[in-house]
């Protein structure tokens, strides 16, 4: 609770409670100006918590007090100092006046030391020096914190000087502060300054630039151009900035280069920017919060010693942090620096904007960027990078960089912009551990990269790069590049490295999307590369195109499992009426598993270009519940490929893979392509090419194994109308044929209406098919026919067809057959005419009379056990063909 204690008269004393009994510091604002902060030791009793409110109350009007004292004198006080017979005492305001006189020049630097410094609202601290100084270097030795309400000017008469003030004790920076600098502002709670080759923390040869601020060590003035910041103790103190407005002279730099412990007396931690506006037009705007002794580099990269530790730094509410260009100024660069960055326009006070926007002229290579160790960004946030509205303006916009080892973006949007002939600015997020991308979304959140540029321009949208440990993507945000109306391209999406990718949820996409018209570009393409795990989920997709314009390459290349469930995909589309429009290709590979249920992977156009092709190369490929691997036309352009390696795949429940047309005669169904399977089984699934009145589409499996395996299943190339001719259908090769083909309630069909049925060639070792369901019948499940046209061949090449002309289950009682032959051995033992057959089973054991024989027909899958389905095999529940006859015994 903070509570009013009884002070001498003409003050007010505010203390903070903080335990029974506690050390605290007790602010005393005194009516002759003078702010004072003193340690006292206290014992209160614990209020009950019906007084946390007043408790709040209290220290909230302990910090406006100390923050908003509007007394007029003592505020500015000089302490003699800086130089042998030094001017010292309080300066005079409203209007504060700091003489040259009262500082020591070395060269172009100009130092002045001060014992308070406090500039009051509506009041100006001025200060006077000639027009050839560069650096105005001021600090604070009273251990009280700094106050800034009013104005700072030194403009008037240094115009291009810089200005820079350090107080280890704190500064707080509130409404109606300003600036009339013509160099930069940097303001820090460093406890030294020093040029190029000294040293703050150590020995150095005594030569350089060394400015502390305690007046007890050994400073060093010289002409030298200060270089680094350099924090003495481990707990820096911070900087607040709460409703302030603060702008710096074109393409000059705004500095805020503090710690993250509380005020003397206070509790808050962390830099801190609230409700404010840090402009520096086409020049820097640079935020630190250090958290432990250190140097921070006075430069534009802003560079920080590897291993020093940052601090705590929030900026929210209605902030807007900029440093855009204007006219013939390019956009500049927002540098943040922290342990733990957190980003929050909150949920009732508007958008917090970090911007770096670009006219006529290029932009800074890098706009924005952001490093922390923890980097939360929520609550609306935007920070984006912009080109110029003006359609002929060419300026080229900043990138933005974001690196942390975990980052959370809620409902945010990240975002590079170009509306004109020049460049987006990419965007690169990096989060070691683990980045989370995440709704509810307001409106659009997330990643997203603009090319808005219209007519003849050629622009391009900015690149989108994420290096993440695991990357989490949900709640219907997204990861978004934007193609314009222009003849260039929208940026790509690359994802490098990661661990896993999880995408769920309606919404929640990777997403490249193309723009409207005859002219526009192609989609950027969307490649997800040498990463772990990929899960999408709940309605979750990877898409690019969006039947507007052509759609951009996805590429997947995983080491591990890749899931697409739940009604989520993976898709290229395009609706481009330019015939010379690269198709855009879905390409997937993982040597593990690629597990489809309800999912979909699809390639599609309906336009002038032809629709991409798919490629998916795993170890094991499986489908069920309806999943499907398709590629479409609706148009005048051809569908696309089909290619599939993998050693085993499983189709299922109502699975498909299909190359489908329902467009023109020339828009001919694409072709299904599968290489070096060792194991296909289908169950109530199809593959299939179709067209409407086109040509139809091939079908080619080739194995380097066993078995083909079809239950009430089907593979057929059809077309429905017109004079299209059936595609061929090729299952098997002379030099690679299939062990067993094995039809069981199934059928392989190439038929047509107008035009010749296609081809079926068949290469096996075993055909079988069920009871008169293959060639002969006019039913037969193997056809190649015309209704209208001449009907294709169908070629079978098989060791072994129907060898019982049956495929059925075996009876449950087997056949003695050793009864048969007891007789027959019996006599010939007699006779002395006895022999001996001995047939080895596996391992070379020879088997014994009466016991189970293997069958030369041997096809086994998983049973439907508790076991399978613990091991992943759930769906394959195909029957098993291992037929076998009893050994033969003999009695002597």
């Amino acid at each position: 609770m903070a509570r009013a204690r009884a002070g001498r008269p003409g003050s007010r004393r505010i203390a903070t409670d903080q335990g029974r009994s506690s050390s605290r510091r007790v602010f005393s604002v005194s009516c002759r100006s003078k702010l004072r902060i003193r340690k006292e030791t206290t014992v209160a009793a614990s209020l009950p918590s019906r007084h946390a409110g007043a408790r709040l109350l209290g220290t909230l009007v302990a910090v406006g007090l100390l923050l908003q004292s509007s007394t007029t004198q003592a505020q500015i006080t000089l302490d003699g100092t800086i130089k042998p017979g030094a001017q010292s005492g309080p300066l005079t305001g409203p209007n504060f006046v700091i003489p040259f006189s009262a500082g020591e020049s070395k060269g172009n630097n100009l130092f002045h030391s001060f014992g308070q410094f406090n500039v009051p609202s509506n009041q100006t601290a001025t200060f006077k020096g000639p027009a050839s100084i560069t650096n105005v270097i001021s600090r604070v030795t009273g251990g009280e914190p700094s106050s800034i309400f009013g104005r700072i000017d030194s403009k008037t008469d240094m115009p291009a000087a810089n200005f820079f003030l350090l107080n280890p004790s704190g500064v707080l920076i509130g409404a109606g502060a300003s600036l009339n600098i013509g160099g930069a502002f940097r303001v820090s709670t460093a406890g030294c300054l020093r040029a190029a080759g000294a040293n703050c923390l150590g020995p150095d040869d005594g030569t350089k630039l060394k400015f502390f601020v305690d007046p007890s060590r050994q400073s060093v003035l010289t002409a030298d151009t200060p270089a680094a910041f350099g924090f003495l103790t481990a707990n820096p103190v911070r900087i607040s900035v709460d409703g302030s407005t603060l702008q710096v002279a074109k393409s000059q730099t705004l500095s805020l280069i503090g710690g993250d412990a509380p005020f003397p007396g206070q509790s808050d931690r962390g830099l801190s920017v609230k409700g404010s506006t840090l402009s520096a037009p086409g020049g820097q705007v640079q935020i630190v919060s250090a958290g432990a002794a250190g140097e921070v580099a006075v430069s534009p990269d802003l560079s920080v010693p590897t291993g020093m530790r940052l601090g705590r730094l929030d900026i929210s509410g209605t902030s807007t942090i900029d440093a855009n260009g204007t006219g013939s100024v390019g956009s500049g660069t927002v540098l943040i620096r922290g342990g733990q960055v957190v980003l929050d326009s909150g949920t009732l006070r508007g958008p917090l904007r970090i911007l770096s926007n670009t006219t006529d002229v290029n932009g800074a290579a890098l706009g924005i960027d952001l490093q922390a160790d923890d980097m939360v960004i929520r609550g609306g946030t935007l920070i984006a990078t912009q080109t110029s509205l003006i359609p002929s303006a060419t300026g080229r916009a900043g990138a933005i960089s974001l690196k942390a080892n975990t980052m959370t973006i809620e409902d945010s949007l990240i975002q590079s912009q170009n509306f004109n002939g020049g460049q987006g600015g990419a965007i690169s997020v990096t989060a070691t551990r683990s980045l989370d991308i995440i709704g509810p979304c307001a409106g659009v959140c997330g990643v997203r990269s603009i090319n808005g540029a219209g007519g003849t321009l050629s622009s391009q949208g900015g690149d989108i790069d994420l290096w993440a440990g695991n990357l989490s993507i949900g709640g219907g945000a997204r990861i978004q590049s934007v193609s314009g109306n222009s003849h260039g391209r929208g940026g790509n999406i690359t994802v490098h490295d990661a661990n896993s990718v999880a995408i769920s949820g309606p919404g929640s996409r990777i997403f490249s999307q193309g723009g409207n018209g005859t002219q526009a570009g192609p989609a950027g393409a969307i490649s997800l590369l040498d990463i772990g795990t990929l899960m999408l989920t709940e309605g979750a997709a990877i898409q690019s195109g969006d039947l507007q314009v052509q759609g951009g390459n996805v590429t997947v290349s995983a080491e591990g499992p890749v899931v697409i469930s739940s009604g989520s995909g993976i898709s290229s589309q395009a609706r481009s009426q330019a015939v010379d429009h690269e198709p855009g290709r879905v390409v997937i590979s993982t040597p593990s598993t690629l597990t489809m249920d309800r999912g979909f992977i699809n390639t599609s156009t309906a336009g002038a270009s032809a629709a991409g092709d798919i490629s998916v190369t795993v170890g094991r490929l499986t489908l069920t519940g309806g999943a499907q691997i398709a590629s479409s036309t609706s148009a005048t352009a051809p569908g696309g490929d089909i290619d599939i390696s993998a050693g085993q795949i499983l189709l299922t429940d109502h699975a498909t893979i299909s190359a489908k047309s329902t467009g023109s005669a020339v828009a001919r169904a694409g072709d299904v392509n599968i290489r070096g399977v060792n194991t296909l089984r289908m169950d109530s699934s199809s593959i299939t090419t179709e067209a409407t009145v086109a040509d139809g589409g091939n079908i080619s499996i080739t194995t380097a194994g066993s078995l083909i395996q079809l239950v009430k299943s089907q593979i057929t190339t059809s077309v429905e109308s017109g004079t299209g001719t059936g595609g061929n259908i090729t299952i098997g090769a002379q030099q690679h044929p299939v062990d067993f083909l094995v039809l069981d309630n199934s059928a392989i069909r190439a038929n047509a209406i107008g035009g010749p049925g296609g081809n079926i060639a068949i290469v096996a070792g075993t055909l079988l098919c069920s009871p008169g369901t293959c060639t002969g019948a006019p039913d037969s499940f193997i056809t190649a026919s015309s209704a209208l046209s001449t009907p294709g061949t169908i070629d079978i090449q098989a060791f072994t067809t129907n060898v019982s002309s049956t495929l059925a289950r075996l009876p449950e009682s087997l056949l003695q057959a050793a009864t048969l032959l007891r007789a027959a051995c019996a006599a010939r033992v007699t006779a002395g005419k006895a022999s001996s057959l001995v047939v080895s089973g596996r391992g070379g054991l020879p088997l014994e009379p009466g016991d189970l024989m293997p069958s030369p027909l041997l096809a086994e899958g998983f049973a439907d056990t508790e076991l399978a389905r613990s091991e992943g095999h759930v769906m394959d529940t195909l029957p098993r063909l291992s037929p076998a006859v009893l050994a033969p015994m003999c009695s002597r």
